[in-house]
């Protein structure tokens, strides 16, 4: 053990690197890690990407300086004077690698585990910056009163802070929770006195050559040192807990991620069931939240962020055998079937996903979960079968939630949005989106649809039928839709309609019957004949599971003229988000405006060609489950995107 732990050093030498790369230093039993391998190759790629091109381009610096001034008040600011560090100083020093990992350690008797956390970033040759920092550091808590005192971990210097709020994100937020100016508070408030009481953390920071570390666990920070110093300590590496695609998805990444789900839910499978005080509820909870959701059968999963010609991309891998793939992890399990656009799918969509999954597989991994959450949770879940069981027999005898409607579910889910076709954040909110569900007996299921949410209104006439193109639409009352826009109005309603092989639901019919029609004579002009549309899915390994396409120039374009021309409705608007999710700040203007002043926002055309589209594909084996989000800019414009400075703004690229 010793000499491969000497082999590693002298390897790292030999390379004329610092420090080896994050498996060759972690402990064996590190639970999840996060690395940028090397920061310098990081900033200059992020420097190409569009996000920053955009970012520095003249016509945003009105914006930028806006930003960066809240920026600097509230948040830079704030974190100083709690931690006494300058963090905007702290990002310069980065030269090479910087690390953090959690490492948890199982008790002998497996009922108790310590947790602990490291970082390394590698500072280079502003070592003695470092080091004179670290020292004004000491000098600062003891002039604000808190407590601090030095440590030599194997010869190396290390000043120990006792950080107030009890823990790393408690500490973060704590600094941040303030919402009064710092000029506004009083001394009192600026330094407040911390003796090391009980609700405090230790975090431990000291300068080993030239890589700063921080850790909150003095015998975890003597491990690592250990290590380093060819100690007989297990790595990751040499205790096999990553494997060889992920130590070579690590090579050439610009962020890296992995963790261990099996072995953190493992390691503390005994904690937390004798109760405890709160923090240890609160990690109790987690644990059978992650359980439910049937990560403990995830033995490890990644993350590989990297760039590309034209953009960026993430790979997430899930290793996962097949048959230990239960609860919300069938959710993730997809067939090996097609899942390209059909052809009748409109090119102008805003939004695209499908998703070959079966329906019984889903309802099946709903219910594992609420069960494995706990009795209460089985008890909501089987509340919940029999409320939509006695809505179907409102308006039907003999219904049978299983029969009528799960047992008829197919494996293909199809979800479409078209643009906006009012301007506004009401128009942004209510896109026309299509729903559709694969049946093979998909008027049977539209019928049994129809008759549970008619139900469910306990209204006579909630269920209205009609004919359109020899095909029968149901229009029932939304669930939870709330009251009527209108004052006497009539509360939002869901359509129904079937074709021979799926169901479709829309909040608006018009889009229903855009299907209906292009059922029977589609557009020549679809989603999957846009040009490059089949060659970026093939480069993705896609096309067959899961495909999911979104065009962030359409949706950025209609969010700039909404805040352009009601800059009041930001706060409370649901503005569109990723993967089809709404997001909303719930925010008064005094709030948001600090930080985006709607009068500096340039038009779209000075953003148009940096914002492109993404795209999400699926490749399932046996083994694994891989993902992969691409995002890539817009197309190349002649003399870059209007009022942009020349070559600098150049659009394309990455």
């Amino acid at each position: 053990m010793a000499l491969a732990g000497w082999a590693v050093t002298l390897a790292a030498a030999l390379a004329g690197v610092g420090l080896p790369p994050a498996p060759d230093w972690l402990p064996a039993d590190t639970v999840a890690w996060v690395t940028v391998p090397d920061t310098r190759k990081f900033q200059a790629e992020w420097q190409e990407l569009a996000v920053a091109r955009w970012w520095r381009d003249p016509v945003m610096g009105p914006l930028r300086q806006h930003f960066l001034k809240a920026w600097e008040e509230r948040v830079l600011r704030r974190a100083e004077q709690q931690w006494a560090v300058s963090w905007g100083e702290l990002a310069g020093w980065l030269q090479g690698q910087w690390t953090v990992g959690v490492v948890c350690k199982g008790g002998a008797d497996g009922d108790r585990r310590t947790n602990g956390v490291v970082m390394a970033l590698e500072v280079g040759d502003r070592s003695e910056r470092v080091r004179d920092e670290l020292a004004k550091v000491r000098e600062r808590w003891e002039v604000m009163g808190r407590s601090v005192r030095s440590e030599t971990v194997r010869g190396v210097p290390v000043v120990v802070l006792s950080v107030p709020d009890g823990g790393w994100l408690e500490a973060l937020s704590g600094a941040l929770r303030s919402r009064a100016e710092p000029e506004q508070r009083a001394d009192s408030e600026r330094a407040p006195v911390d003796r090391g009481g009980a609700g405090s953390f230790l975090l431990a920071l000291g300068l080993r050559e030239q890589v700063l570390w921080l850790s909150d666990s003095l015998p975890l920070l003597e491990e690592v040192f250990a290590g380093l110093d060819g100690g007989p300590v297990r790595t990751l590496r040499q205790g096999q807990g990553v494997s060889a695609e992920d130590l070579a998805g690590l090579s050439g990444a610009m962020v890296f991620g992995w963790a261990a789900p099996a072995r953190w839910l493992s390691a503390g499978a005994k904690q937390g069931e004798d109760g405890g005080d709160g923090e240890g509820d609160v990690v109790a909870a987690v644990e059978r939240l992650a359980k439910a959701a049937g990560l403990a059968s995830v033995r490890s999963m990644s993350m590989r962020v990297q760039s590309m010609a034209q953009g960026w991309s993430v790979d997430c891998r899930l290793d996962v055998p097949a048959g230990e793939r239960t609860r919300l992890m069938r959710l993730v399990n997809f067939e090996g079937l097609e899942a390209m656009p059909p052809e009748w799918v409109p090119a102008g969509v805003l939004r695209f996903y499908r998703y070959r999954l079966q329906g019984r597989q889903v309802w099946s991994g709903l219910e594992e979960a609420a069960a494995a959450m706990g009795p209460v949770w089985g008890r909501v879940w089987s509340f919940l079968v029999e409320t939509v069981q006695q809505a179907g027999r409102q308006r039907r005898d003999d219904f049978d939630l299983m029969r009528d409607v799960v047992n008829r579910l197919g494996d293909d889910w199809i979800y479409f949005e078209e643009a906006p076709r009012v301007p506004g954040w009401l128009g942004l909110e209510r896109a026309p989106g299509l729903w559709l569900v694969g049946s093979g007996e998909a008027t049977q299921l539209a019928r049994a649809i129809a008759e549970v949410l008619a139900g469910a209104a306990l209204r006579a006439d909630a269920l209205q039928e009609r004919e359109f193109l020899g095909r029968t639409i149901y229009s029932v009352p939304m669930p939870f839709s709330g009251p009527p826009m209108e004052p006497g109005g009539e509360g939002e309603r869901v359509h129904i309609s079937a074709s021979e092989r799926y169901v479709g639901f829309a909040r608006q019919p018009g889009i229903l019957e855009s299907w209906l029609r292009a059922l029977s004579a589609p557009s020549r002009e679809s989603l999957v004949t846009r040009p490059g549309w089949r060659e970026t899915v093939a480069a993705a390994g896609g096309g067959r599971g899961w495909v999911g396409f979104e065009d962030y120039a359409g949706m950025m374009r209609h969010l700039m003229e909404a805040l352009r021309s009601d800059p009041e409705g930001f706060g409370q608007a649901r503005l569109p988000g990723p993967l089809g999710f709404r997001l909303q700040l719930h925010m008064a203007g005094e709030e948001w405006r600090p930080w985006l002043d709607p009068a500096l926002v340039p038009p779209w055309e000075a953003w148009d060609g940096y914002v492109g589209t993404g795209w999400l594909c699926a490749q399932v084996d046996t083994e694994t489950i891989r993902l992969r989000f691409t995002v890539t800019a817009g197309p190349r414009r002649e003399g870059g995107p209007a009022g942009s400075a020349g070559g600098q703004s150049a659009v394309g690229g990455r």
